[in-house]
């Protein structure tokens, strides 16, 4: 299963709820635990820490598994409003 993720800005990425996101204090959740928690986000304005305004389901939906050595990429719907992500990995639902 897949959310989309919204930021106070609307910035938004779609991923799987498995996948692991990075907080500000610098722990780590997964895509379906991150609703009122602040993830960072990049857009024309440079990087912030953003709250989380809104996770909605969206089914199944094929993801991208993106190698970036352990770290964190930006990642969205909208090349200028994008929200920092991991791979995904696996959890039990």
């Amino acid at each position: 299963p897949c959310v989309r993720l919204t930021s106070e800005s609307g910035a938004w990425v779609d991923c799987s709820i498995s996948t692991p996101l990075t907080l500000f204090d610098g722990s780590v959740v997964y895509g379906r635990e991150v609703l009122g928690k602040k993830l960072a986000v990049l857009d024309r304005s440079g990087f912030r820490w953003e709250y989380i305004t809104s996770v909605k389901n969206i089914g199944q939906k094929n993801v991208m598994l993106i190698s970036a050595n352990n770290q964190t990429y930006a990642a969205g719907g909208d090349s200028d409003k994008m929200i920092f992500t991991h791979n995904s990995t696996v959890i039990k639902a």
